[in-house]
C-alpha cells in the first residue's frame, strides 16, 4: 500500500527511507501517544476551547457567528491541518494504482461527478447555494462516521471487545447525534445559518419542533444506553473504555451539548483541530507503515517529527493544497470570475469528492487496512 508522493529518488514504493531504521511497534497507538492524545483524539480541540471560552467567553453564546479571537491560528489551522487533510486522501487514492482501479467508481465516475457539481456551482449562484448547504448537512455526518470509527479502531487495539449488541448501541448512539445535529440546523429561524463561504444559504425549514424533539430524545436515550454498556463492562468484565475512545467520544458530544449555542465555535476548531488532524494522523501512520517504517510508543517524539518520509509527506500535502486551493481558484479567475466564487466551486468539488472517497478507503474489514492501522 502506498501512499507517497515523495521524490522517487528519495522514497520510492515499496522502499525505506535510509535515514530511519526500521522498529516494531506494540500496535496500542496510530502514530505516537503524543501526537494520537493531542492531534487524533481531541486534546488539541478541548485546549483551544478552554483558551478561547477565557479569552472570549461571549462567542459561546453567538450560535453561527464566529468569534476569532486568534485570526491566524485559524487560517493556519485551514492551510496546515484542514485543507491538506482533503488531500491526504487523494494521494491515498490516486497514488497507487491497483487502489485507484479497484475503487473505479469513487477515483473516475464519483471525480467527474464532482467536477460536474463544481462546474456547476461555478456557473449558478443558487447550485453554489444549495451545495453549501449540503454540504453543511454532510460535514456533521462525515466528522460523527470518522470518530465513531477511531473509537473501535482504538478499542480493537486495547483488545477492548464490544458484543454485537454492544457494538450495535454505539453505532445507533453515534447515528442519533449526527441525525440530531443535522436537524438542529434547521429547527430554529432565528438560528439559521445565513451564509457560508458568501454564499446565502437556502432555509430549507423550519422542520416541525416535534421532530426535533423526538430526535433529542432518542439521542439521550441512546446515549444513556451507551453509558450503561460502559458501566456493565466495567464492573462486571473489569474492562475500562480506553483513553483514546472516551476523549473521541466526549469530543463529539461537544457537538450535541454546545453545538446549538456556540456552532461558531465548533465551526471554527472542529474541522481543522480535530478532524483534519485525526485524518492526518491515520495517513500520516499508513504512509510510514506502507513502507515499512514503524515506531514505538516509547519512541522520541522530536525524532519522529523529524523523520525524513513523514516530514516530506506533510510538506507534500501542504504544497498540494495551496496549488489546488489558492492556485487554481486564482488560475479560474483568470476567465472573469470571482475569486470567492471560483474558490467555493473548488472547495465544493475537493470536499464532496472527500466524502465519497472516504467511505471506501478506511474500512477495517479491508486487510490491507487492517495490517496498516491495527499493527
Amino acid at each position: 500500500m502506498t501512499t507517497a508522493i515523495a521524490s522517487p529518488s528519495r522514497l520510492t514504493p515499496g522502499t525505506i527511507s535510509q535515514s530511519t531504521p526500521v522498529r516494531h511497534t506494540s500496535g496500542r497507538w496510530i502514530l505516537h501517544p503524543v501526537i494520537d492524545l493531542t492531534f487524533c483524539c481531541g486534546g488539541l480541540l478541548f485546549l483551544l476551547m478552554a483558551v478561547h471560552y477565557l479569552v472570549a467567553p461571549g462567542a459561546f453564546q453567538s450560535g453561527p457567528s464566529i468569534v476569532e479571537p486568534f485570526p491566524l491560528l485559524g487560517l493556519l489551522g485551514t492551510i496546515l491541518l484542514a485543507d491538506t487533510h482533503n488531500m491526504a486522501t487523494l494521494v491515498q487514492l490516486y497514488w497507487n494504482r491497483e487502489r485507484r482501479n479497484r475503487l473505479w467508481f469513487v477515483s473516475y465516475a464519483g471525480a467527474a461527478c464532482c467536477i460536474g457539481l463544481g462546474i456547476s456551482a461555478l456557473l449558478s449562484p443558487a447550485v453554489a447555494a444549495a451545495a453549501a448547504r449540503l454540504y453543511l448537512v454532510f460535514i456533521v455526518q462525515h466528522v460523527i462516521a470518522q470518530t465513531y470509527g477511531l473509537v473501535l479502531l482504538y478499542c480493537e487495539k486495547r483488545d477492548y471487545r464490544f458484543s454485537s449488541t454492544e457494538k450495535s448501541t454505539l453505532r445507533l448512539f453515534m447515528q442519533s447525534l449526527t441525525v440530531y445535529a443535522i436537524l438542529r440546523q434547521f429547527a430554529d429561524p432565528v438560528k439559521f445559518r445565513a451564509s457560508f463561504f458568501g454564499n446565502r444559504l437556502p432555509t430549507w425549514g423550519p422542520i416541525p419542533p416535534e421532530v426535533l424533539q423526538i430526535a433529542h430524545a432518542a439521542f439521550i436515550v441512546l446515549l444513556f444506553a451507551f453509558a450503561i454498556v460502559i458501566a456493565k463492562k466495567a464492573l462486571r468484565e473489569k474492562s475500562y473504555l480506553p483513553l483514546p475512545a472516551c476523549m473521541l467520544v466526549a469530543a463529539v458530544l461537544l457537538v450535541a451539548f454546545l453545538g446549538g449555542q456556540a456552532s461558531g465555535v465548533l465551526s471554527l476548531y472542529i474541522p481543522a483541530f480535530f478532524h483534519g488532524s485525526q485524518y492526518l494522523v491515520v495517513c500520516a501512520a499508513a504512509h510510514l507503515r506502507g513502507h515499512g517504517i514503524c515506531f514505538p510508543e516509547t519512541a522520541n517524539l522530536v525524532g519522529l517529527l523529524a523523520n525524513s518520509a513523514l516530514r516530506e509527506y506533510w510538506m507534500n500535502l501542504v504544497i498540494l493544497a495551496i496549488a489546488i486551493f489558492a492556485l487554481l481558484p486564482q488560475c479560474i479567475a483568470l476567465l472573469g470570475i470571482t475569486f470567492p466564487v471560483a474558490f467555493f466551486a473548488v472547495f465544493v468539488t475537493v470536499n464532496f469528492h472527500h466524502f465519497l472517497a472516504d467511505a471506501f478507503l478506511w474500512k477495517l474489514r479491508d486487510p490491507a487496512v487492517r495490517r496498516l492501522v491495527l499493527t
